[in-house]
């Protein structure tokens, strides 16, 4: 159409154009449409005025009313282009604009060709920055409850992914009171300290396993991992915000815009980290918390990821006696075995 519509003026202009009073015959017009140059136009014009001239009144009567007839058509099919031509501006402006709302907004601003950012450049400090702010305020954090639901991959022999689910409760109380529950279609435990003793239990199996242990939760949680190769999920939660959370190691780090989450608005951010990429979405304002998790596996070719959900009730309900186990009747006490050292 756009093609169409830069024609039709020109056909109209051929039309309607008249030499010394005389109407041009019906070939004149046929060929300045069709744009050849302009002396041959002028050749033509004068030996067809010349030829207008002898040409008996009557038949130039009833050239005349052909011709308006025809002026006539020519100008509803120029006016119904122009329109076309409106009304494809009209669409084309509103594609754009539902192209630009739906597309998310792009901070990040590509280097030149055939650079490559340098490793300081590549690691946005008010990225940095908010992590720390994050820490700082969830070491601020005494008493919550926390919720994470997990969305996993798991790669087959043949490079399918299957994702699978799962669900952490949380209940801390600072320094060294947690209760976590975790459930999954094919397991639940339960892992119970109350500053003194740390216990594992699995209802199912109605088996549990009883530590005893003096520390904050960050201990524990190291001690877990080195004695006994447990890790338990949030651990980051606890590790944000300390010594034990080095972010020099950090090796590309970006603001990727806002996003809601639930109904929370976040500040998206994207990391790079040796093998690793891991984004986090934290809410805006003076509660910086993480409500979004996601990390992909660079070392595998499949790009396997894990997406967690938080949610966050920072006035919770719950009492200290959920820090505190009693057995089940029926259930068995066996041993945890630490894991054997190389």
């Amino acid at each position: 159409m756009r093609f169409l519509s830069s024609r039709t003026p020109g056909f109209s202009r051929s039309l309607r154009s008249e030499c010394n009073g005389a109407v041009q015959p019906e070939p004149v017009w046929q060929k300045r449409g069709t744009g050849r140059n302009f002396r041959r136009h002028a050749e033509v014009e004068a030996a067809d005025c010349e030829q207008a001239a002898n040409v008996p009144r009557s038949a130039k009567a009833k050239k005349a009313k052909y011709r308006r007839r025809r002026a006539v058509q020519i100008v509803v099919v120029n006016f119904i282009s122009q329109e076309e031509t409106a009304m494809e501006r009209k669409i084309l402006v509103l594609s754009l604009l539902a192209m630009a709302l739906a597309a998310p907004p792009n901070h990040a601003q590509t280097p030149p060709a055939g650079t490559a950012p340098s490793a300081a450049s590549a690691v946005d400090q008010g990225s940095i920055q908010a992590l720390k702010d994050m820490g700082a305020y969830l070491q601020t954090l005494k008493r919550f409850r926390v919720s994470n639901d997990l969305t996993a991959e798991r790669v087959l022999a043949d490079g399918q992914k299957l994702q699978h689910m799962a669900r952490a409760d949380m209940d801390v109380a600072r320094p060294n009171k947690l209760r976590v529950m975790m459930l999954s279609p094919r397991s639940e435990r339960e892992l119970i300290y109350d500053g003194k003793t740390v216990t594992l239990y699995t209802p199912a199996q109605k088996y549990y396993s009883s530590v005893e242990f003096s520390d904050t939760i960050g201990g524990l949680i190291g001690r877990l991992q080195e004695k006994y190769g447990m890790e338990l999920p949030l651990t980051d939660l606890f590790i944000w915000g300390t010594p034990a959370a080095p972010l020099d190691k950090i090796e590309s780090a970006m603001n990727a815009g806002q996003d809601f989450v639930g109904k929370d608005l976040c500040d998206h951010y994207a990391f790079r980290q040796g093998n690793i990429d891991w984004q986090i979405w934290i809410t805006t304002g003076s509660k910086p918390l993480p409500r979004k998790v996601v990390i992909t596996n660079r070392a595998d070719e499949a790009r396997p990821q894990s997406v967690s959900l938080l949610e966050w009730k920072l006035t919770p309900s719950f009492t200290d006696s959920v820090f505190s186990f009693t057995p089940p009747k029926g259930s068995s006490k066996i041993e945890i075995l630490p894991v054997k050292t190389k």
